[in-house]
């Protein structure tokens, strides 16, 4: 095995491992974070007694409460 392979497979994992965390740097500073949505009510609110459904846009979460159990469907 001559010097430049041998070079080549020491340098080579750190290459993988150092491309590994720019690609995550990169793809997580393209995120949006802390973004908020308004949610508005589509009909009355009755939670504890029916359906409770938040409106935004297409987004439509559906909060029901059965025996102290709260389930948010979106």
């Amino acid at each position: 095995m001559n010097r430049q392979t041998k070079l080549a497979l020491f340098i080579a994992p750190f290459l993988v491992v150092g491309g590994y965390i720019a690609s995550d740097q990169y793809v997580s500073h393209q995120d949006k974070k802390g973004q908020l949505y308004n949610l508005t009510l589509q009909d009355e609110c009755q939670l504890f007694s029916g359906d409770c459904i938040l409106k935004s846009g297409d987004l439509l979460i559906n909060i029901t409460d059965e025996k102290g159990t709260t389930r948010v469907n979106t």
